[in-house]
């Protein structure tokens, strides 16, 4: 790799500089109180610093800002130029939670390093699907089937929020950690104060909310969920085990309040004996296909050295039906580190294996813990063939 400074590389790190700095002022301005005319002055001046191209004109056409935030072009126009005779405040508001979101996208490195299987794919599709109707959407996948690398793209595409829940996670505690996430300094107060301070920030913005392990939230948080979603109208995405919908569907002891507000998608029955009359023998869908693997591994500009490691990456992807995805990711990238500039060959892949067994790394062991069960017999074939 060419290390090299490129000729505008210290302008393009003062650019994410100033970024940060647009991103971070972006965030100040008080909720539930009318704006001063300095506050919307310093929003069209960081408007316009944000916005200004090289050569004069803007980098995002008024056009396509005023399409992003749901105004005409002339609103945008005559905010810009201080002439509007309408609501200054909320389109104030608007335009300032634009530049945080678009400065936001812009510093993020993306790099799209995730498995396009057909399960990524459904949980993408219905969280999209969640996002357009603003409902909440309750989505069991299965373990390994990289999930967590697609929430991670959807939360950076869809400028989202990723909680993560435990088993010791009280509602005060959830509202806490979303506080936390969203950019809140909250550390004291009782629950009805943070959850004030969560809706204000809340309310009104584009956003989307992912809560990953959902299915170890205490029974006593679905209220809490429920009331976020109600006061904010942000859509909360439950990630997890089939344990979630027990937490959402009070429909029988509920009233169904919660049920009616989220969609449930169980993406493991895809998994199970299929039913198939013209074909008995046919067992479940598998997570991924050797071509996916292969993929995701020259997105990332790994090279395998031959179809021998490929199908040995795809039986760990798929092992048991629950797969280990992103054991397989984690695999790839540790024999890149201990061979650099090497094919990945079916040999090294193994070796890395042995070590994992062996607890000699402590770095995948961390990452395979969660898989190793499943895919003991996998790795046991693999290290006698």
């Amino acid at each position: 790799m060419n290390d090299a400074p490129t000729p505008d590389g210290s302008r393009a790190t003062e650019r994410l500089v100033e970024l940060d700095r647009i991103q971070n002022e972006a965030r100040m301005l008080p909720q539930g109180k009318k704006l001063t005319a300095a506050q919307i002055r310093g929003v069209r001046a960081a408007f316009q610093d944000f916005n200004e191209g090289d050569n004069g004109g803007w980098r995002y056409p008024l056009a396509r800002v005023a399409k992003d935030i749901d105004r005409s072009p002339s609103v945008v126009s005559q905010w810009l130029a201080d002439k509007y005779k309408g609501d200054v405040d909320s389109v104030t508001r608007l335009i300032n939670l634009w530049i945080e979101r678009v400065s936001r996208r812009e510093q993020s490195q993306h790099v799209n390093t995730y498995v396009e299987t057909w399960v990524c794919e459904e949980i993408a599709g219905w969280v999209r699907h969640a996002d357009k109707r603003q409902k909440m959407a309750a989505i069991v996948a299965p373990a390994g089937s990289g999930k967590d690398m697609i929430i991670k793209v959807l939360a950076e595409e869809m400028d989202g929020h990723i909680i993560y829940c435990d088993q010791d996670t009280t509602s005060r505690e959830l509202l806490k950690l979303i506080a936390a996430t969203i950019g809140l300094k909250v550390t004291h107060g009782s629950a009805k104060a943070i959850q004030r301070s969560v809706v204000n920030s809340l309310k009104g913005r584009s956003t989307i909310l992912f809560l990953n392990e959902a299915h170890q939230l205490h029974q006593r948080c679905a209220s809490t969920v429920r009331s976020l979603f109600d006061q904010t109208g942000v859509p909360i995405i439950m990630i997890g085990a089939s344990e979630i919908f027990s937490f959402v569907d009070d429909r029988v002891n509920g009233g169904g309040q919660f049920a009616r507000r989220c969609l449930m998608i169980d993406i493991n029955k895809r998994l199970g004996r299929t039913a198939d009359p013209d074909n008995p023998e046919r067992l479940r869908e598998r997570l991924c296909s050797p071509a996916e693997i292969r993929r995701f591994l020259a997105m990332k500009k790994i090279r395998l050295a031959d179809d021998d490691v490929l199908s040995l990456l795809t039986a760990l992807a798929c092992a048991d039906g629950s797969g280990a995805i992103d054991l397989v990711n984690e695999l790839v990238e540790t024999v890149v580190e201990w061979w650099p500039g090497e094919l990945v060959t079916r040999e090294n892949v193994l070796e890395v294996l042995a070590s994992i067994r062996l607890g000699e790394h402590d770095t995948l062991m961390n990452q395979a813990h969660l898989f190793l069960p499943d895919i003991e017999g996998e790795i046991a074939a693999a290290l006698s063939a």
